[in-house]
């Protein structure tokens, strides 16, 4: 059950994965209601994130079915929200929807609330066509909309002399034989695309009893086309079994008419002014993440209650505890919020939770807008969110083993553990939620030892990004490759490739534990890859400015690691 957004003054919906050159609709806040109840239409609505990565991979997906239907337009027509823009966050909300990407339908004239329907989102475009196809015509079925093609099946006795005589104008007359709820439902694609045509060519459906196949029933889809002649003759008749594009070229050439091909135009990926950021830890891409976890992920659930509430709880309680101290503005928020959460004994409605946040940005005075510095991608799509996360991750479990890795309570499997929560019933990319459940499975065995919660974690990226390496979420100006890369950590490597753990433990301590004073967060990160190493073979970290902040300098990176690493 699903309602629509607010009727509000017009905007334009800012670009996110998808513009107006790919045949798709943008919907917002302020366009929704306005655009899916003015039109007799049927909707097909994606609504999705720029920074969900199986929202990137699926986009070119949805721009082929889009442009592969424009001729659809009459009847179907396709649309996107970007749910990651605050111009769509009530949309989204009100939709309900929680997970990325998800379809909905909603009928024509659709005014009233809970009028959408969820669907399930077919991967290739031949089943989405299909699919779409198959619900217009049980819509057509069920509710006979006014200026919709005939989806009907003739009856099995009906001659194409009396179909003309039904019909006047059309020169050419196509019947598709086919099963009743044909899975490829090629038939009612026919009929979609040619219903811009209908004064020309019309198309009909038939099943394949019909007396006009000699008795002959064929299992698979068939096609004849008739001309409307003095007397009417058939001009042609499958032979073999149907294809929709076989189909669309026969009557295309018999009938010299038809839909024109709809190409999805490449736009360029690469910002030709783009300089991909160093690799560095700072305070904008972690302070821009927790953001926009507390004020675009966690809202998306009408009702936080049971199982979720618990976890949002542990997430919350284990981000104010582990946040870095530095950044007393993130901290002092989450304290709060944590302190606020505590006191919720049942639920939280979503908008209690956003008067909260709304509260505390006031309070702490958070910029309106979220910044990524080592996040910015070179465009809008790629990058940010996903990557500001994965930092705050990193840098939680760094946090942790520092502060928690000496006591012999220590629950190392804690963070991981309360991490895949909050990724399991908030993170609103589907798949990435699932890939991310898959990698937390083995928990209990894999993280045995206080560092194993850093390098569990680390493992877990490594591994994504080799699941992500060429797949389109993939910035081309900042490819997916294992962390960290030679030019970034030589010691953290063997002669033969292999990695030194106990290095790489030290080196994302050195990467991922924030100390930067509170006035500096937002500007000066601690690690600086562009930094020189010393004396590598001694595990002696880099040196330069963001150690020398104020009057003195941070305790010896030696020292530091001394009291951790004989720590197992």
């Amino acid at each position: 059950m699903r309602a629509q957004a607010m009727q509000t003054p017009m905007l334009p919906a800012p670009e996110g994965l998808y513009s107006a050159e790919d045949s798709i609709a943008l919907l917002n806040d302020y366009n929704f209601n306005s655009t899916i109840s003015a039109q007799a239409t049927i909707w097909f609505v994606l609504f999705y994130s720029q920074f969900c990565g199986h929202c990137i991979n699926f986009a070119p997906t949805w721009k082929k079915l889009a442009g592969s239907v424009n001729a659809w337009s009459p009847t179907v027509r396709i649309a996107a929200v970007n749910c990651a823009s605050e111009q769509s966050q009530r949309t989204c909300r009100i939709n309900r929807i929680s997970r990325y990407p998800e379809l909905i339908m909603y009928p024509p004239y659709c005014r009233v609330p809970d009028h959408g329907t969820s669907i399930h989102l077919p991967r290739k475009v031949s089943e989405l066509r299909s699919m779409i196809a198959t619900l217009t015509s049980n819509y057509y079925y069920k509710f006979r909309p006014r200026r919709w093609p005939n989806f009907d099946y003739i009856s099995n006795y009906e001659a194409p002399e009396s179909i003309f005589k039904s019909n006047n104008g059309n020169r050419y007359l196509v019947i598709v034989f086919q099963k009743r709820n044909a899975i490829e439902a090629i038939g009612q694609q026919l009929i979609l695309y040619y219903a811009n045509f209908s004064d020309q060519v019309l198309v009909r459906l038939a099943s394949p009893g019909h007396s006009l196949l000699l008795g002959k029933a064929v299992e698979t889809s068939s096609m004849a086309i008739y001309s409307r002649r003095n007397p009417v003759q058939s001009i042609y008749m499958s032979r073999s079994a149907l294809n929709l594009e076989f189909a669309l070229e026969v009557i295309k050439m018999y009938c010299l008419v038809g839909p024109k091909n709809t190409e999805v135009k490449t736009r360029p990926q690469l910002t030709t002014n783009f300089v991909a950021p160093k690799e560095q830890l700072t305070g904008d891409d972690l302070r821009s993440a927790v953001m926009h976890l507390l004020s675009f992920e966690v809202p998306l659930v009408p009702i936080i209650s049971g199982e979720r509430l618990s976890a949002i709880k542990k997430f919350i309680q284990m981000l104010q505890e582990y946040y870095p101290k530095a950044d007393s503005v993130v901290k002092g928020a989450l304290h709060k919020l944590n302190k606020w959460l505590m006191e919720q004994k049942e639920h939280v409605t979503s908008d209690q939770w956003l008067e909260k946040i709304a509260h505390l940005k006031a309070e702490y005075q958070f910029p309106k807008e979220t910044k990524w510095v080592t996040c910015q991608g070179s465009k809008i799509y790629y990058r940010g969110y996903s990557c500001g996360l994965w930092m705050l991750f990193h840098t939680v479990t760094v946090e942790a083993y520092l502060k928690e890795g000496n006591k012999t309570d220590f629950e190392p499997t804690s963070v991981p553990e309360t991490i895949n929560e909050y990724m399991q019933h908030f993170f609103s990319c589907k798949e990435c939620a699932s890939h991310f459940g898959e990698a937390a499975a083995n928990l209990s065995s894999e993280v045995t030892r206080p560092k194993d919660v850093v390098l569990w974690l680390w493992k877990a990226h490594n591994r994504a990004n080799g699941f992500l390496r060429g797949t389109p979420s993939e910035d081309p100006s900042h490819l997916k490759v294992q962390f960290p890369t030679k030019d970034l950590c030589q010691s953290c490597y063997t002669d033969d490739g292999q990695w030194v753990e106990d290095r790489v433990l030290q080196f994302l301590i050195a990467f991922y534990h924030f100390n930067v004073p509170t006035e500096t967060t937002s500007r000066i990160p601690l690690f600086n890859v562009g930094r020189q190493l010393r004396r590598e073979h001694d595990l002696i970290f880099p040196l330069g400015d963001a150690y020398k902040l104020n009057d003195g300098y941070f305790p010896p990176r030696r020292q530091q690691f001394n009291s951790y690493t004989q720590v197992h």
